[in-house]
């Protein structure tokens, strides 16, 4: 290699990198979005807190058909996980809404908070139950 070849490529991989579009996840991994949306009946406010090991999403207070949602790339060499806690009158549930088994369904994450719990749709399939709350 020549006196610059060893430094060549390592700014030509920092020139592509930096020139990427935002949305682009690293070596063409898919980026996901999870969202969660409010259906409990009347109209309750839910109580909404989502974190990461690396990211805290802060607290979000969901009206009757309010959605909130975030997208993220997944971790290329280890396992993204996101957790949710959500609150509703005296019931709580706690669970992770994404983890390589969720990821491995979906790249766009449809959670809907409902009087027994909390049901998971992706790809245009049927929702089922995903998890239930808690007194």
């Amino acid at each position: 290699m020549g006196m610059y070849g060893g430094i060549m490529i390592p700014i030509f991989l920092f020139i592509i990198l930096v020139n990427r579009p935002l949305q682009a996840c690293f070596l063409g991994s898919t980026k996901r979005t999870v969202h969660i949306s409010n259906g409990l009946p009347g109209n309750p406010t839910l109580s909404v807190h989502c974190y990461s090991g690396n990211d805290d999403l802060g607290n979000h207070s969901l009206n009757n058909t309010d959605e909130y949602n975030w997208s993220f790339c997944p971790l290329f060499f280890a396992q993204t996980v996101f957790h949710c806690d959500f609150k509703w009158a005296n019931k709580e549930a706690h669970f992770e809404v994404y983890n390589d088994r969720v990821g491995d369904k979906c790249a766009n994450c449809f959670f809907l908070a409902m009087e027994d719990g909390f049901y998971l749709s992706y790809k245009n399939k049927e929702p089922a139950v995903y998890a239930t709350w808690s007194n």
